[in-house]
């Protein structure tokens, strides 16, 4: 696809973000980036929710993004993310590709109460062993949550040529030798990068460059926003605005209000980092003497002030925000976008 420009959407339950652009050479070139709001109601767990016309009134909010914004075309890729979704990593003997299908199959239903017919499987190999082995890893997506994305795409007008994984679609953008934030990355370290999201976030480890690791997690902004509004007995959008505009967690603050907000803060970020820190323990358990050497956060709510330096002390690990990718070539326009929102869209964009 190298040469031709590409939609790539990223759906979330609160923002969807629209990226425009083509992968050639090893950088993504971005001509358009746009960000709109979900129709609340129209995706719940990553699938279109069809009844009541949510999923319409998506498609129709989309349709006018597109077309407001003068992008005219026709190749299009969704990438999701969803607890629907079956991610697995297996170690599987070395076979022909030909036999490597039916090996996961059997492999699936050894392990998960699926019927194989209701899912579409697809797998990539992350590491060959020395032992004959092959470390791969699986992903199993309902078939008709890609059927509704799929006709989705039809109904306005586009080609669908790819339904992409937010995990896969990052872990590919981040494979390349590059900068973030204008710093070589280490290609010797085991570096875990955090999509913090609105109702999920996702935790991505990458090791020498290479993907070895993933877990969907089921908390996100919508919960801090939740505890705010509880704590402080306002609505969900006031608490919205009282999270951007006054938490702040690299300060203790002065008056009543702003310090009890950062404590209810405090506590749900120090929860998170628990469950982070489990799961790099459990990381761990299966990659002795890999540790997590530094970790990078991107998504929404990744933009909450302070949130870097509070989970860094707390995990005792160094924690940035990712901000620039060298790989990421942007249009003119976009010099002021914030990356961190558009890694998913952006990743996807690229096909291999």
């Amino acid at each position: 696809m190298a040469g031709k420009n590409t939609i790539s959407i990223d759906i979330g339950t609160f923002n969807t973000k629209i990226t425009v652009g083509r992968f050639h050479k090893g950088n993504i070139y971005v001509e358009k980036a746009l960000m709109l709001e979900t129709t609340k109601g129209s995706i719940v767990d990553g699938s279109l929710v069809l009844e009541e016309r949510k999923a319409e009134d998506f498609k129709q909010n989309l349709v006018q993004a597109l077309s407001m914004n003068k992008i005219k075309y026709r190749d299009a890729i969704f990438t999701i993310q969803s607890t629907s979704i079956i991610r697995r990593e297996l170690d599987v003997p070395n076979v022909k590709a030909s036999d490597m299908k039916s090996m996961i199959g059997y492999e699936i239903e050894q392990y998960l109460p699926i019927d194989l017919n209701d899912y579409i499987i697809e797998y990539k190999v992350t590491e060959e062993k020395k032992d004959n082995k092959s470390k791969i890893l699986i992903a199993a997506m309902p078939k008709t949550m890609a059927d509704d994305y799929i006709a989705l795409i039809k109904s306005i007008k586009l080609e669908p040529k790819a339904l992409d994984i937010n995990s896969n679609a990052v872990s590919k953008l981040l494979s390349f030798k590059q900068q973030i934030n204008d710093v070589p990355i280490n290609l010797d370290h085991t570096i875990a990068f955090i999509d913090l999201g609105h109702s999920n976030s996702n935790i991505l480890i990458l090791s020498k460059g290479m993907f070895q690791f993933s877990r969907l997690v089921a908390w996100g902004g919508k919960d801090l926003t939740e505890a705010i509004a509880d704590a402080f007995d306002v609505s969900f959008q006031e608490a919205e605005r009282k999270k951007i505009s006054e938490v702040n967690l690299s300060i203790s603050g002065t008056s009543p209000e702003p310090v009890t907000m950062n404590q209810v803060t405090r506590n749900i970020i120090s929860r998170w980092t628990e469950d982070i820190l489990r799961i790099f323990q459990y990381y761990k358990t299966r990659n002795a003497n890999n540790d997590i050497n530094e970790i990078y956060l991107y998504g929404g709510t990744s933009n909450l002030r302070g949130i870097t330096n509070f989970i860094e002390s707390t995990a005792s690990i160094p924690t940035k925000q990712v901000k620039t990718l060298s790989s990421v070539i942007l249009d003119k326009q976009l010099a002021n976008i914030e990356l961190e929102y558009y890694l998913n869209s952006i990743g996807a964009i690229i096909r291999k």
